[in-house]
């Protein structure tokens, strides 16, 4: 595996030499490299390129990968030009611009800093950052939808309004104007409560769940801090507390959303393995919800998969209540490559799942393991031995990222 193997390289000398990855520690490469009594050579070039592909990989805010002479130039025409050579049979690329760090090292070597590998570091981390955006002002005029909807609502409570102000309150104003938006709007705590005990009706585009809406809008005045968070949170936790089924469910999940935006797992690890089918549900779907705007990058990602794994282990057993509930919640780490590797914390149950009675869970488990298998082959995941296990399989189950762990060639 090309990744594999410059990783080795590139760790080797970075032991060797007290290097530690960082833009700084470039500085010392390039020290290195002038002061090497061999010149240009192969395996000098691959060795401290190496070096400085990794360094550039492990500072970038972005996937980057090593890929090989023959992958990019079947991305990009003007590679495909190039003869391959030793200079340039492992390549970085990003998106879909593939930069050459071996190359780079060699035209340091003959025309020093005019080539500084510093500056090229720079430059490529530079490019692949993602550019910020550009704040956009409030404008209250975004706010007309979301007025007349609330209007309706206020003048006629009901699960239809309070949906169709969602709608159009998440459809006009941007997230990170959600703060001045509720607040102009006067939207107050009571007024969303009264749904929270409301189940849910219809299906499809007419399905609507008034109590969770109510919930998210909720937590929503709690992140904003337009609602006491300490007062909110008691309130539902005397809620899951009462008898109701459906405000038991709602609470627990304005409770784990709140939690879970705020960094913490432990109302997640409180309800999401309670033997209460209303508490479970309203764990796993809040994780769901947190996890789905992070990877809309709504905002950063905040919830580490260790925690997790307890729980995830004991849903992700085929007979469990809650394996559906787990499986979509890891749907969105399999969508994102930076956490994929978090698949290693449950690889084993996920394996046995292939074999799960229901085809869906079947299609999932192989769905969310194939992505990882990738993963690992892209090298934004370690290695992991445990998944050639999979190589047994009659099915060929992962046939082509399993290859190509075993024979970094193909």
């Amino acid at each position: 595996m090309l990744a594999a193997k410059m990783l080795a390289l590139a760790n080797e000398l970075a032991e060797a030499n007290a290097l530690d990855f960082s833009l700084a520690s470039l500085v010392k490469l390039e020290a290195l490299v002038l002061a090497a009594k061999k010149r240009i050579t192969p395996e000098t070039t691959r060795t401290w390129g190496a070096y400085l592909g990794e360094s550039i990989r492990r500072q970038a805010t972005v996937p980057v990968e090593w890929v090989d002479h023959a992958t990019a130039a079947a991305h990009n025409p003007t590679i495909a030009k190039l003869a391959p050579g030793y200079d340039i049979d492992a390549i970085l690329r990003i998106g879909k611009t593939f930069w050459f760090p071996l190359s780079k090292v060699e035209k340091f070597q003959k025309n020093g800093k005019q080539d500084s590998l510093v500056a090229f570091a720079g430059v490529v981390l530079d490019m692949a950052a993602p550019k910020a955006k550009t704040p956009q002002p409030f404008d209250p005029a975004d706010l007309e939808h979301a007025s007349k909807a609330l209007a309706e609502l206020r003048k006629k409570p009901s699960a239809e309004t309070l949906s169709a102000f969602s709608r159009a309150f998440t459809g006009n104003i941007l997230r990170e104007h959600y703060g001045k938006a509720l607040q102009a709007l006067a939207l107050g705590v009571d007024e969303l409560w009264r749904f929270m005990s409301v189940p849910a009706s219809g299906r499809g585009y007419s399905r609507r769940d008034p109590g969770n809406t109510a919930a998210s809008l909720i937590a929503t005045l709690v992140e904003t801090e337009l609602a006491p968070r300490d007062a909110v949170l008691a309130r539902a936790r005397s809620e899951i507390a009462g008898k109701n089924k459906v405000s038991r469910e709602n609470a627990t999940y304005l409770v784990t959303h709140c939690e879970l935006r705020a960094g913490s797992h432990g109302a997640f690890l409180e309800y999401a393995a309670h033997k209460s089918k209303e508490l479970a549900s309203g764990a796993w779907r809040a994780l769901r919800t947190v996890t789905g705007a992070w990877r809309m990058k709504e905002y950063p990602q905040n919830i580490a998969m260790a925690p997790l794994v307890p729980v995830m282990l004991r849903a992700l057993d085929g007979k469990s209540s809650q394996l559906g509930l787990a499986l979509e919640a890891l749907n969105d780490w399999q969508f994102d490559w930076g956490r994929r590797r978090d698949m290693a914390l449950i690889v084993k149950p996920l394996i046995a799942l292939l074999d799960h009675q229901k085809p869906s869970v079947a299609k999932d488990a192989e769905r969310y393991l194939t992505n990882y298998l990738w993963a690992i082959v892209h090298g934004h995941a370690p290695a992991d031995p445990a998944v050639f296990v999979l190589a047994k399989r009659k099915d060929k189950m992962g046939a082509e990222p399993l290859a190509r762990l075993r024979d970094p060639s193909k």
